[in-house]
């Protein structure tokens, strides 16, 4: 499994972060850099339980997240960009995902939908094995 999200943001005061998670076997290594953020880097490294590795795969075949997805939309807009890159490894079968596009789009604020993405929900999942790692290691029971 490697998990690799970036997310920007294109403003006066710009930052931006960059996760990376990688699962071989029961080991997990998970890094953190935030670049003009403030917040600290952090590089973690532990052996995930038979449980754990179990609740994972569990949560990505349930939520359908060992899939092939090609969605690379515009991202040069004030506002947050992503660009999302899973390589999955399941069972013997190899999905690859890139999602690249704008998360926030600050310049229609006044409408519902401020995304370009149409698989946002599938970042969104993702994005809660990062933070789940990131704040919890590997409690992953509260899928």
């Amino acid at each position: 499994i490697l998990i690799r999200a970036y997310t920007e943001e294109i403003s006066k005061d710009s930052h931006s972060s960059e996760y990376i998670i990688t699962v071989i076997e029961n080991g997990l290594d998970f890094k953190s850099t935030h670049y003009d953020s403030g917040e600290e880097d952090k590089i973690i490294s532990f052996t995930l339980t038979t449980e754990a590795l179990s609740n994972l795969i569990e949560y990505i075949n349930t939520n359908c997240l060992n899939r092939n997805i090609n969605e690379i939309k515009l991202t040069a807009k004030l506002g947050l960009t992503i660009k999302l890159d899973v390589k999955l490894k399941l069972d013997g079968k190899i999905t690859e995902t890139s999602i690249h596009g704008m998360y926030n789009d600050w310049t229609i604020r006044d409408s519902d939908n401020t995304t370009n993405l149409e698989n946002i929900e599938y970042y969104k999942m993702i994005m809660n094995i990062v933070n789940t790692v990131e704040h919890n290691g590997e409690n992953f029971s509260g899928f």
